[in-house]
């Protein structure tokens, strides 16, 4: 896939985030870790300016993981990352709606 899209392509971000959920979902921690965290890696060097909505799916999903596996400092981390994406973006949606 990542010769077909390209090693940043919002696609290739979607399916590592998904396997990664997969893999979480099976208790396969360790596989699941270094996806979610090359889907962030994507979105973070493809940001131009604000933070989009779906790199908080992925903030979240690390959240969840790290909570998971008894990491909570990281876990903390991430999921106040995810907070502040999802405010700024319902603020901006409540803003805009007027």
């Amino acid at each position: 896939m990542e010769k077909d899209v390209g090693l940043e392509h919002p696609v290739l971000v979607d399916a590592l985030n998904n396997l990664a959920a997969v893999y979480y979902a099976e208790g396969r921690y360790a596989k699941a870790e270094p996806l979610f965290r090359r889907a962030l890696a994507i979105h973070e060097k493809s940001q131009s300016g604000e933070p989009r909505p779906e790199m908080a799916n992925v903030l979240e999903n690390l959240s969840n993981l790290y909570r998971a596996m008894d990491r909570p400092i990281e876990s903390e981390f991430y999921g106040q990352r995810m907070r502040k994406i999802r405010e700024k973006h319902a603020v901006s949606e409540r803003k805009g709606g007027r």
